[in-house]
Parts: C-alpha cells; structure tokens; sequence
C-alpha cells in the first residue's frame, strides 16, 4: 500500500477514499520487532511460559485467510505495508485516547510484530476492515488491552488525532458488547468529516499474548454493525 493510502488509514479509517482503501493493497511486510533469529515457537496464539512474542511468520499464519471466510460475506483484499505505519506516527490531544487512536489506524501499540490484511463485505453498501494482529512480549497484551479499556471509559466526548498535519475529529465513543477470546472490547466511533459526522466501528480482542484489531468502515455510508463473521472467524483461528 502507497505511503499515502497508508497514513489516511492512520488518521481514521473515515477520511479514507473508496479508491484508497479498496485499490492501493498490494504485497505484504511484517513489522519486525528483534523476533528474526529466535526459536520458533507452535503455530498458535498461545503464550508460551516466558511469554514469548511469535515470529513475523508465525503470526502471519495466524491471520484470517480467504478459506476461513467461506460463507461469511466476507473476502480478502490484500495486505498493507507496515514499514510506513506506527503507533508512533498519531498522536491526540487528550494522551488518554492515544489507545483508541492506534487501534483505528489498525496499529497494535507496542506490539512485537504486527500483520494487518484488508477485508470487505461483498453486499451492497458494503464495508471494509482492515484486521490487524500484533503479538507481544510479557504481559505486553494485557497491558495494552487495559490501556484500551481505559480510554474507552475516558474518551466518550471525543478527542483530535493527529498524523503529520492531518487531523481528524472524533466527536463521540460508545461502547458496544462484544465477546471474542480471552476478553474483547467493541465501540461505535462517530468522526466529522467534511462537516459532516460518519460512524465507524471499532473492536479490539486478546487471545493470550495476541491483540487483533477490526476498524471498520463503510463503503457506501455509515457502519451499521461490527463485523462480528469476520471477528469470529478471526478469534477461532486464533485458538
């Protein structure tokens, strides 16, 4: 994915064009974390007792594929770059809802190694998501999890990300239920754009020391619902 394709979907998944979002995915990169050279361990989420983060390829194959969608109404799009995109790049000007801002830009703070894959409904009117798996040393999941919660309860009235010079205004930040993996977390995000607002979805779960990420926006309108198929079909492969 260009540069630019990639910092709109840092921002907010919302000022993205259609063109941008549904074209521009193109081969894949991991974001690698020192992980190259360490013992590999089993093809599965699960924390080892050292809580080891898995490998860039490890994790990779821990990410839904075009198979696991069978009969979703979902489909894969391609992957995204990630050597042009980080946590890092946005910031906000309440700190509290930094956490919030990362996981829609489908960045996994702090995470070891991250993968993200673009997938859109087939329906009319229908949605993109660009689902992103980070794995982490530690208790480093547990801890960004926990970060997000916190924002969750912190940012109801909105908070300014910022990317470069790029700002986007989310105006409001409702809490949904959500159960997937070890525990999961789901919101409702309205952002202005243009003037004008637009809802967006948000959900977040942990399957041991592996957060997965879902920023959903809407092709054609507003985000009626979370992608709960493809949350689902995410959350099984990942044990």
């Amino acid at each position: 994915m260009r540069a630019t394709a990639v910092r709109r979907t840092a921002l907010a998944a919302t000022t993205l064009t259609l063109a941008a979002l549904v074209t521009a995915c193109g081969g894949a990169e991991e974001e690698k974390g020192g992980t190259e050279g360490k013992a590999k361990a089993p093809a599965t989420a699960s924390a080892l007792p050292e809580a080891k983060a898995l490998s860039a390829e490890e994790l990779s194959h821990l990410l839904v594929e075009e198979g696991d969608l069978k009969g979703t109404g979902y489909r894969t799009q391609g992957d995204v770059d990630l050597d042009l995109l980080t946590a890092t790049a946005i910031s906000t000007d309440n700190p509290a809802c930094k956490p919030i801002a990362d996981a829609m830009s489908a960045a996994p703070s702090g995470a070891t190694v991250t993968w993200r894959r673009m997938v859109v409904t087939e329906a009319k009117g229908g949605t993109a998501t660009a689902v992103a798996l980070g794995s982490y040393d530690g208790r480093g999941a547990q801890e960004w999890f926990g970060s997000l919660k916190a924002a969750g309860a912190a940012c109801g009235n909105g908070f300014t990300a910022t990317e470069a010079t790029e700002k986007t205004r989310v105006s409001k930040v409702v809490p949904e239920s959500l159960a997937a993996g070890d525990e999961a977390l789901a919101w409702s995000i309205t952002a202005d754009v243009k003037g004008a607002p637009v809802v967006t979805r948000l959900a977040v779960v942990r399957k041991d020391n592996v957060m997965a990420v879902f920023p959903t926006v809407g092709l054609v309108g507003d985000v009626k619902k979370q992608p709960k198929p493809l949350i689902d079909a995410q959350a099984a492969k990942l044990g």
